[in-house]
């Protein structure tokens, strides 16, 4: 008996660092079914009735928002459709064809996996007649790019300085 409840220690607090992780989930879901007009006076009025549908039916009808999810669907099954391709073709020329220096590429792989998205920085250089492309590099690396590196830093301020000169 005193084995079993031992055993059952790690399921109880799994089961409530769950709980834990689902409550912003749960606290998005009952905010979204709020009236935007709902006056809350404490933490608990955020759960308590009226709920509505409106918001969704208002975003589904006056915007475009069926079409952006299309969009973004058709855009994840390409990415992922040529992503399986050409990793499958790597990995197989990777593990089937011997050639010096494949297992530095392979490191290579590793390596660039180990990095998340979020992380990577790029700068688009170019020639005046490139100034979107540029506008758009220096907008991403402004807005988007968080991790604080000095290139980005470096690159945002000297274009700042040069537009405002």
């Amino acid at each position: 008996m005193q084995k079993r409840l031992i055993r059952m220690i790690p399921h109880i607090f799994y089961t409530g660092l769950a709980f834990i992780f689902l409550i912003p989930i749960i606290w998005m879901l009952f905010v979204s079914l709020k009236l935007e007009e709902t006056q809350i006076q404490s933490l608990f009025d955020w759960f308590l009735p009226p709920y509505t549908l409106k918001s969704y039916l208002n975003t589904i009808v006056e915007t475009d928002v069926l079409l952006w999810m299309k969009n973004s669907f058709v855009i994840a099954c390409i990415q992922t459709a040529l992503t399986i391709v050409f990793s499958s073709m790597a990995a197989f020329a990777l593990s089937q064809i011997p050639f010096k220096g494949n297992k530095f590429i392979f490191a290579l792989i590793i390596a660039g996996l180990l990095v998340p998205g979020s992380h990577y920085c790029f700068v688009i250089r170019g020639s005046e007649e490139s100034q979107y492309a540029q506008y758009v590099s220096r907008n991403y690396l402004a807005n988007r790019c968080r991790t604080n590196c000095g290139h980005c830093l470096k690159e945002l301020f000297r274009w700042r300085s040069e537009r405002n000169d």
